[in-house]
């Protein structure tokens, strides 16, 4: 398999796992921990736009690209 063929779900697990753990593990385990979680970088939202971005697009160019080649 190639890897351009896996990047995109790879990376798209990848941030929604940091996010779950932002704001749904962290505050849990604050509670019982006494320790605050910490504020995401405004870099991280910066990547992950645009990571959202470039895999709209990508899966449209692939869609219709396949689209046409198979007229």
């Amino acid at each position: 398999m190639e890897m351009k063929a896996w990047w995109r779900p790879i990376t798209a697990l990848s941030i929604t796992v940091i996010m779950l753990n932002q704001f749904m593990i962290l505050p849990y385990v604050a509670l019982f921990a006494k320790a605050s979680p910490g504020n995401l970088p405004i870099e991280f939202w910066g990547v992950a736009g645009a990571f959202l971005g470039a895999y709209t697009i990508g899966r449209s160019v692939e869609k219709t690209t396949g689209k046409q080649s198979e007229k």
